[in-house]
C-alpha cells in the first residue's frame, strides 16, 4: 500500500506550484478509494455464503389480471373496420397468453435488486417521454441464455444470463432502447403474421410446431436491424454513451462463452495426496473465433456481424465528450452483475448444464474462496455427473427382474458434452470431466465434498451429500475402504527404501519380486492415482466409521415375486395431507390451417380442473394445500415465491425422468416448503386435449415426495374422447385414490 500513501501525501501537498497536480491526484485518490471500498464491500458480502434471489411484495397487477380481461382490453383498442381486425384479434389472444405464460412460468422475479436497477436505467433513458415509460413492464427472467423477450403490449423480460455478461450501464441502456424500438414498431405482430402465413395449408408435427411457436416470439434480421438503428436514436437523445452500443454486439456475438475467461487449473480439485495425472489436462485449448451465424446452433441473435456494420458509421461519428457509461452509481451496476453471476450457478444446475455450473462457480471462487454457496454448486454438479456416469454400473448391479429393468432402470439422460467444440479456457474442464471414469470422478467428488463439509460442520446438506457419494463409491463403483492407501506416496517410497536395505541380503522369491516391481512402478508413475485420495481422511476415525457404515452388507437378492408384492403395497401412500400444484391444461384444434389453441377455453378449464382435484381430494378425505396462481393477490408474495420454487423444482425433476438418485438444485427450499405446509407429497397433473379427425385426450398425473425428491407415481392415460367432465373426474379420482386410500394388504 506504499503507493497509496505516496498518492495521499502528494494529493494533500500544500504548495501552489503543485495545485493542478494535487487536484488531479485527489480525483485519482477518490476513485481508487471508492474502488477499494466497493471491492471490499463485495468481498465481505459474498465471503462466506450467498442467498438466491426471491421476489418481494407487492405482487404487481400484471400477475393478478385474468388473461381474458387483458385480451378484451386489447380488442377494445382495435377498430372493427380495420382490414386486419381478425388477425389482430388472434394476435391479442396469442400474445396475452404468451405474456401470462411468462409471468407465471416460475422464473420471473418481482421487486428484486436487479429489476429495480434496470427500471432506474429505463427512467434515465426515457425521462423525456414519461408516457412511454409508464407503459412499460420490465422484469428479470431467471434463465442463463444471453437474451431478452419483448411483447408489443410493453412487456420486456431480460434474462439473468444477459445481465451477467454486460460491462457497463450504457450497454444495458442500449439493450432497453432496442427492446423499446421493437415495441414501438410492433415487430411482434409483424412476425406473428409472417409465421401465421407460413402455417396456413400445412400441418406440422409437434417438433416443427414447437419451433414455429418459438419463431413467433423471435425477430428476423430485418426487425433486429431496425431495432438497432431506432434504439441507437433513442440512446442519442439520452446522456448515455453511444459507442458503448458496440460492446452490446460483442456480448451477443460471444453469448455462448462464459461470463469470464479464467484458465482452469486441475489443482482446484487436488491436495497434497490426491494428484490428477497430467494426461487429464488438455494441453492446448481451442482459440475463440467468430462463428458462422447462419449455421451454428449457438447463435441466439441473427447476423450480428452485418448488423454491427450497419450502425457502425453512426457509432464512429458520435461525439462522446458529454456522454456517460454510468449515470447511476458504478457500484450499483457491479453489484447487480455480481448477483446475476451468482444466480447463474444455480440456474446452470437447474438446466442440467453441470460443466458450466462448475466453471461459473470456479471463476467466482477465485474472488470468494470461502463461499459455501459456490462450493455447493460444484459439489451438486459433481454429484449428478457421478450419478449418471455410474448409471451403467448401477443397472448391472440391480436386483430387479429383467422384465422390470427397462422401466425402473433409466438409460443415461445426461452425459458430459464433448469437449472438442468448446472454445476458450473452460475446454480444459470439459476435457477433464469427460475423461475421468465413473470411479475416478466419484473419488474426486468425495474428496472435494468431504473437505467442504469439514470446513462447515453445521451444514447438514453437505453431510448428506457426502454420505450419498461415499455410498455410491462403495455400493455402486465397488471401491471399499481397503482400496485406498493410508500412507502417501512419499511415505511408501521411504518405507520401500528402508525395507529394501533391510532385506537386501535375504533371498527373495519370484512372486515377491514381481509384487515389489509393480509397487515401485506405481509409486514412480501417476497410475492408480485415486488410491492416495483419502490418505488424510483415513486418519479421521469419524470418516472411517462413516465409510464402513455406509457400505451395505451383501443381502440375498429380492425375488421377482417379492418385489412385485412390495411395489403393489407401496402404490398406496396413505397420505393425510398433500400439496396440489396448479394443473396444466391446453385445448388444440388441428386442421388444414395448422394448429390453433383455444386460449379462453383452456384457461377456464384449467380453473375447473383444479376445483375438480380439490373435490376428489376431499371425497377421499385427503387434506390439501393448493398453490393456485389464479387466486394470487397483491400481498401473496410468499405464495408466489413458493409457487416459483415448486415450478422450478418440478421442471428440473422431470428432466431427470424416473432417476430418483439425482440431487435437485433447490431441494432444500422444497424440503422447507414441505415442513412449513405439513405436506410430504405433491400432486401435479395436466390434460392435453386435441382434435384431428376426432378428439383425443391425454391425461398425466405425477406424485412427488418433496422431502426425498422421488417420483413416486407417474400415470399417462390416452383416450379417444373429448375432455368430458366425467372422464376427467374418473382419471383424477383414480390417481388420487392411491394417495389417501388405506393400505389393503
Amino acid at each position: 500500500m506504499s503507493w497509496l500513501i505516496l498518492l495521499l501525501i502528494l494529493a494533500l501537498f500544500p504548495f501552489k506550484l503543485l495545485g493542478m497536480i494535487r487536484s488531479t491526484l485527489q480525483k485519482i485518490l477518490f476513485y481508487l478509494i471508492l474502488f477499494i471500498l466497493i471491492a471490499a464491500s463485495a468481498s465481505a458480502q459474498y465471503s462466506s455464503d450467498y442467498v438466491p434471489l426471491n421476489s418481494s411484495a407487492p405482487l404487481p397487477d400484471d400477475f393478478l389480471k385474468p388473461v381474458k380481461q387483458s385480451i378484451e382490453d386489447e380488442i377494445k383498442k382495435l377498430s372493427p373496420h380495420d382490414k386486419e381486425f381478425e388477425e389482430k384479434k388472434q394476435f391479442a389472444a396469442s400474445s396475452n397468453y404468451a405474456i401470462n405464460y411468462w409471468l407465471l412460468s416460475g422464473t420471473v422475479l418481482v421487486n428484486d435488486p436487479i429489476e429495480k436497477y434496470i427500471n432506474k436505467v429505463a427512467d434515465n433513458l426515457l425521462k423525456s417521454d414519461p408516457s412511454l415509460r409508464n407503459s412499460l413492464h420490465i422484469y428479470v427472467n431467471k434463465s442463463t441464455t444471453v437474451d431478452t423477450h419483448t411483447f408489443d403490449e410493453g412487456y420486456i423480460f431480460i434474462n439473468m444470463g444477459l445481465i451477467a455478461q454486460l460491462e457497463n450501464e450504457a450497454q444495458l441502456a442500449y439493450i432497453l432502447a432496442r427492446e423499446i424500438a421493437h415495441i414501438k414498431k410492433k415487430h411482434a405482430y409483424t412476425e406473428f403474421i409472417n409465421v401465421d402465413k407460413t402455417e396456413k395449408g400445412y400441418i406440422f408435427n409437434d417438433e416443427e410446431y414447437e419451433y414455429l411457436n418459438l419463431a413467433k416470439n423471435r425477430f428476423t434480421t430485418e426487425s433486429e436491424t431496425e431495432a438497432d438503428l431506432n434504439g441507437l436514436n433513442l440512446i442519442k437523445s439520452s446522456e448515455y454513451s453511444v459507442k458503448a452500443a458496440n460492446g452490446v454486439f460483442d456480448v451477443f456475438q460471444y453469448a455462448y462463452l462464459p461470463f469470464e475467461l479464467t484458465d482452469f487449473k486441475k489443482s482446484f480439485f487436488e491436495d497434497a495426496n490426491f494428484i490428477l495425472p497430467d494426461t487429464f489436462i488438455l494441453k492446448k485449448t481451442n482459440i475463440i473465433k467468430e462463428i458462422d451465424e447462419n449455421t451454428d446452433a449457438r447463435c441466439i441473435h441473427p447476423n450480428i456481424h452485418n448488423r454491427r456494420q450497419t450502425i457502425y458509421p453512426d457509432l464512429k461519428a458520435e461525439d462522446e465528450s458529454s456522454r456517460k457509461k454510468f449515470i447511476l452509481p458504478v457500484e450499483d451496476f457491479k453489484s447487480c452483475r455480481e448477483i446475476a453471476r451468482f444466480e447463474l450457478c444455480r440456474l446452470y444446475l437447474q438446466e442440467l448444464d453441470y460443466v458450466n455450473a462448475i466453471y461459473a462457480a470456479y471463476v467466482l471462487l477465485q474472488k470468494y474462496p470461502d463461499n459455501i454457496y459456490l462450493k455447493k454448486t460444484v459439489i451438486k454438479a459433481l454429484y449428478n455427473i457421478t450419478i449418471y456416469k455410474s448409471g451403467k454400473t448401477r443397472n448391472e448391479s440391480s436386483t430387479l427382474h429383467k422384465t422390470e429393468a427397462a422401466y425402473y432402470n433409466l438409460p443415461d439422460k445426461y452425459s458430459v458434452p464433448t469437449y472438442k467444440y468448446i472454445q476458450g479456457p473452460s475446454q480444459r474442464l470439459y476435457y477433464l470431466l469427460d475423461h475421468l471414469s465413473a470411479d475416478e470422478l466419484n473419488t474426486m467428488a468425495v474428496s472435494y465434498t468431504y473437505k467442504a463439509a469439514k470446513a462447515v460442520p453445521e451444514d447438514y446438506e453437505l453431510k448428506a451429500i457426502t454420505d450419498s457419494l461415499l455410498s455410491e463409491l462403495a455400493n455402486v463403483n465397488h471401491l471399499f475402504i481397503n482400496t485406498f492407501s493410508r500412507m502417501s506416496k512419499a511415505q511408501l517410497k521411504s518405507t520401500d527404501s528402508l525395507n529394501a536395505n533391510k532385506n537386501s541380503s535375504s533371498e527373495e522369491g519370484k512372486y515377491s519380486k514381481i509384487k515389489q516391481q509393480q509397487e515401485k512402478m506405481e509409486l514412480n508413475t501417476q497410475s492408480n492415482f485415486i488410491k492416495y485420495a483419502f490418505v488424510d481422511f483415513l486418519k479421521d476415525e469419524g470418516f472411517v466409521n462413516h465409510y464402513e457404515r455406509l457400505t451395505r452388507k451383501p443381502t440375498k437378492p429380492e425375488s421377482f415375486e417379492q418385489k412385485k408384492s412390495r411395489l403393489a403395497k407401496e402404490h398406496y401412500f396413505n397420505a393425510e395431507k398433500i400439496l396440489i400444484l396448479d394443473p396444466y391444461y391446453v385445448k388444440v384444434t388441428l386442421g388444414s390451417d395448422g394448429k390453433e389453441i383455444d386460449f379462453n377455453y383452456s384457461e377456464q378449464t384449467q380453473t375447473t380442473f383444479l376445483l375438480n382435484e380439490k373435490k376428489c381430494a376431499e371425497q377421499l378425505k385427503i387434506n390439501h394445500v393448493d398453490i393456485d396462481s389464479k387466486q394470487f393477490n397483491a400481498t401473496d408474495i410468499d405464495k408466489y415465491n413458493t409457487y416459483c420454487i415448486l415450478k422450478n423444482w418440478v421442471a428440473e425433476r422431470i428432466k431427470h425422468g424416473e432417476n430418483n438418485d439425482v440431487l435437485i438444485a433447490n431441494s432444500e427450499d422444497v424440503k422447507k416448503t414441505a415442513e412449513r405446509t405439513g405436506c410430504e407429497y405433491m400432486a401435479w397433473s395436466g390434460i392435453y386435449n386435441f382434435k384431428t379427425v376426432g378428439w383425443r385426450n391425454t391425461y398425466f398425473f405425477s406424485l412427488f415426495n418433496l422431502k426425498t425428491g422421488e417420483i413416486l407415481k407417474h400415470d399417462v392415460l390416452d383416450s379417444k374422447t373429448s375432455d368430458y367432465g366425467s372422464m376427467t373426474t374418473i382419471f383424477t379420482y383414480n390417481s388420487f385414490k392411491y394417495i389417501g386410500k388405506a393400505n389393503p394388504y
